[in-house]
């Protein structure tokens, strides 16, 4: 995956076009350039909202054995931004679904932890998911579990893997 630290979200964002169909050009293998140049539109739009607050609110959605626990350390990075676009992360073909357990995690983070590039390049190709790149080591407020709400937001971390943790609990 292409290293996106040499892009700036307010430069590609920014009133001149250029920049951003250079990413477009660079970064986007087989799609059609217009329809990538119509989301990149939308995903900026959606920063230039968002960008205001200072937090966002995400969620994630994984599955894991039933005799293990979430690591609150290590939550993961890749969320998303509406809880409709969560998908499955985890033990999704290695382990019986009967094994599993699903949990939906609703939380906030502030939005100077949010990768924006890396995450324009993932809705760029993956629209539907609405995905937001945590960026890694970064705090997370987890508000709720499967619909849940907690009495006190759960502090967690996005850990620095790609993916979620999990320990024994038996």
């Amino acid at each position: 995956m292409t290293n996106f630290d040499e892009y700036d979200i307010n430069k590609i964002c920014g009133n001149d076009r250029i920049y951003a169909k250079k990413f477009i050009d660079r970064e986007i293998e087989d799609e059609d350039y217009d329809d990538a140049l119509d989301r990149l539109d939308e995903y900026c739009d959606f920063y230039d909202e968002k960008k205001r607050d200072s937090v966002v609110e995400i969620y994630r959605m994984i599955k894991i054995p039933k005799n293990t626990e979430y690591d609150c350390d290590n939550i993961g990075i890749w969320w998303s931004f509406e809880e409709e676009g969560v998908g499955t992360y985890g033990f999704t073909s290695s382990v019986s679904k009967k094994h599993l357990k699903t949990i939906i995690f609703k939380g906030e983070t502030e939005v100077k932890n949010i990768d924006w590039v890396n995450g324009l390049y993932s809705y760029i190709y993956y629209p539907d998911q609405k995905e937001c790149n945590v960026k890694l080591n970064s705090h997370i407020n987890v508000k709720s579990i499967n619909d849940e709400y907690l009495e006190e937001p759960r502090e967690c971390n996005s850990g620095n893997y790609q993916t979620y943790k999990h320990k024994r609990i038996d």
